[in-house]
């Protein structure tokens, strides 16, 4: 488990999400998903828990309300 935070403003439908993008043959596929309405808004902070398995991931702020990612980062789980 570790806390990501974020700048800016975050929407109760917004979550940060681990996604692999090799996954389903290159389709990919969320792996872990929090919420940001269910994380500490004031200190613009929530938890997720890492991967399952090592490898290379991304980080990724999904916008609830537009369906959209807002941005991605890289994470690689060793």
């Amino acid at each position: 488990m570790f806390p990501i935070t974020w700048e800016g403003s975050g929407d109760r439908f917004d979550r940060i999400q681990i996604f692999d993008p090799n996954a389903l043959g290159g389709e990919g596929r969320v792996m872990r998903s929090a919420t940001i309405g269910y994380g500490d808004m004031e200190e613009r902070q929530v938890t997720i828990v890492a991967a399952a398995r090592l490898g290379r991931f991304q980080l990724t702020c999904w916008n609830g309300e537009n369906k959209a990612v807002l941005t991605t980062r890289r994470l690689i789980v060793e």
